[in-house]
């Protein structure tokens, strides 16, 4: 059976932001000075911080060092905020999530337990499958 990349970890529950941040810096390929520069930081100490969980993440800055390491800004972001603020984030997606009516913030709180926080690429097949199961279960 071929090798494939290894797999990031997932958001899973459970799993702190430290931990994650640790697993996903030592697999990004980059160093914590080339990481903290990228970031702006002066010194590479507050990336072991972070990853010790020592410092907690800042919540404004979360989306850069997702970038800055490769992972979905905004998971990284929902992590950071789900462990440091969880009522917080619970505001933010009840009363914020733009256009969604109910009934499609339900459905995406079903895909959101259903896969977890595993970063998946639809594909076309991907997207005839949801509307057949769509069409048979709803309509």
């Amino acid at each position: 059976m071929p090798t494939t990349a290894k797999a990031k970890p997932s958001f899973a529950k459970g799993k702190s932001v430290a931990d994650y941040l640790n697993a996903q810096i030592d697999m990004c390929g980059k160093s914590q000075k080339e990481i903290a520069d990228e970031l702006g930081y002066t010194k590479p100490n507050i990336i072991t911080m972070f990853k010790q969980g020592i410092t907690k993440v800042p919540v404004h800055r979360a989306p850069a060092i997702a970038k800055a390491i490769g992972v979905n800004e905004s998971k990284f972001l929902r992590m950071v905020m789900a462990e440091y603020m969880p009522e917080a984030l619970e505001a933010v997606e009840r009363h914020m999530s733009g256009l969604l009516v109910e009934s499609e913030r339900e459905i995406l709180s079903v895909y959101r337990e259903a896969v977890g926080s595993v970063e998946i690429k639809v594909t076309k097949a991907h997207k005839s499958a949801l509307k057949k199961a769509c069409k048979s279960i709803f309509v």
